[in-house]
């Protein structure tokens, strides 16, 4: 039997801005951008309870997107609309558990909240 590897299975470890962490993240989710010929995967999850947001490069590492959402958090989950604008959705348990949606401003850099 012969078993190909596909892209996902060749994916590193993401913790910890790249090193291997020992520390768990979960709430997990991936949202796929096309730029024209190119797809670009981002995750959006949480580390020791900080969400964060990472995309792959062309290489193949990942590099942080905009600052870390918060600082406690939990159920993130990442959205792109068919135009490549992402989108965040979060409980911020920092907050009172409150929900949070941001959108990606890519000129700025920065996740900002959909209703100020």
């Amino acid at each position: 039997m012969n078993f190909q590897s596909s892209f996902a299975q060749t994916w590193p470890i993401l913790g910890n801005e790249g090193l291997i962490s020992s520390v768990a993240s979960s709430y997990t989710s991936i949202a796929v951008v096309n730029n024209g010929v190119d797809f670009t995967p981002y995750v959006a999850y949480t580390e020791s309870a900080v969400p964060k947001v990472k995309k792959r490069l062309s290489d193949g590492t990942w590099a942080q997107v905009g600052a870390n959402l918060g600082t406690n958090a939990s159920y993130v989950q990442i959205y792109a609309d068919p135009t490549g604008n992402l989108y965040v959705a979060y409980i911020d348990v920092a907050a009172g558990s409150k929900l949070v949606i941001k959108k990606y401003d890519y000129i700025a850099g920065t996740w900002d909240a959909l209703n100020p």
